[in-house]
């Protein structure tokens, strides 16, 4: 069998130059941003964007401090855990158990995945 390599365009210690980095922030920031206000907006029962924006903030400082800053992550919205919090607000007897849920389980899980990869 022959072996293909692949050509990575940027190595972990290569920096690109600051236009093609400005670039590449107003990228992710885009993605980020339309994650994390396009899941609320899906879920709806009264969960707003700014409070998305705000757990997404704490959550990655929190992750950060956790990691000790050697692993740059922001931590969004995700359309991964749509159908669960779906589940949770039907079984819930308020939103707000609903978004307790949710939360705390989706965070403890990310928590323990991230801590566990950045310690390899």
């Amino acid at each position: 069998m022959e072996e293909k390599s692949m050509k990575l365009t940027y190595r972990v210690n290569d920096r690109p130059s600051f236009g093609k980095v400005i670039v590449f922030a107003f990228q992710q920031l885009l993605a980020i941003l339309a994650a994390t206000i396009a899941v609320p907006t899906i879920i709806g029962n009264g969960m707003s964007q700014s409070a998305a924006l705000f757990g997404a903030g704490v959550g990655t400082i929190v992750y950060l401090l956790f990691t000790r800053f050697r692993s740059p992550v922001f931590l969004g919205s995700s359309f991964a855990f749509i159908g669960s919090m779906f589940a949770a607000f039907a079984g819930a007897a308020s939103a707000q158990a609903g978004y307790l849920w949710s939360y705390n389980r989706c965070g403890i899980c990310r928590t323990c995945i991230c801590s566990h990869r950045s310690n390899r």
